[in-house]
């Protein structure tokens, strides 16, 4: 198991790095983990043993992905822990058990299907980590989160707003790479509140 104070080495892997960005973060707040947040990062770091296994279901997924009609990828559903482990393979770790995985175009949400057809043209799956991000569950609860402090809550972002948002960020005739880097761009923006996202959009401040 990695040592808290030691960095990353070259062969580290993504989540390793992410972990270790995690503990950086933590301390440069001049904190020590709570003992809740010492042993969700042990859970995480126990992950990192069966990385071979998860990385191998990431290209199973995508392999899947690649092969899948339109029609497959339309109506594919969105399953929170395949998200969350293609999350973890591309490098970005759980913050704690507070986070959800929030896939950016929802995969079964009533306002979601034209964006659904966008991302099925460019063969781009729902539960591919371009298409995800961590979010802590609730306003209440989760305000200030440690690792998110601004995050937008997960408990209160699927509103017709924010689908009306997204099919304006992603129109359908960018390139399966200008996708990916728009949804990864709105991950960031949903980690961070920025105020690049319209105050028409924000119900969740109401």
């Amino acid at each position: 198991m990695p040592s808290v104070n030691h960095a990353p080495n070259c062969n580290s892997s993504p989540l390793e790095s992410a972990l270790h960005q995690f503990k950086q973060h933590l301390g440069a707040m001049g904190k020590s983990p709570t003992v809740h947040q010492k042993r969700h990062i042990e859970l995480e770091e126990g992950l990192i043993s069966n990385l071979a296994q998860v990385e191998q279901r990431l290209e199973e997924y995508e392999g899947w992905v690649r092969q899948a009609t339109a029609s497959e990828l339309r109506e594919e559903g969105h399953n929170s822990k395949r998200l969350g482990r293609n999350l973890r393979a591309a490098g970005r770790a759980k913050p704690d058990d507070r986070c959800d995985a929030h896939a950016i175009v929802s995969g079964k949400h009533k306002y979601s299907r034209l964006l659904r057809i966008t991302l099925s043209m460019r063969q781009i799956g729902v539960d591919e980590a371009d298409n995800g991000c961590w979010l802590p569950r609730s306003w209440s609860k989760d305000r200030n989160h440690w690792a998110l402090s601004h995050a937008v809550p997960h408990s209160r972002i699927h509103r017709k707003s924010y689908y009306r948002w997204l099919e304006i960020e992603l129109p359908m005739r960018l390139t399966s790479n200008q996708l990916r880097e728009k949804l990864r761009t709105i991950g960031r923006l949903l980690q961070q509140n920025k105020s690049e996202i319209p105050s028409w959009v924000r119900e969740w401040e109401e």
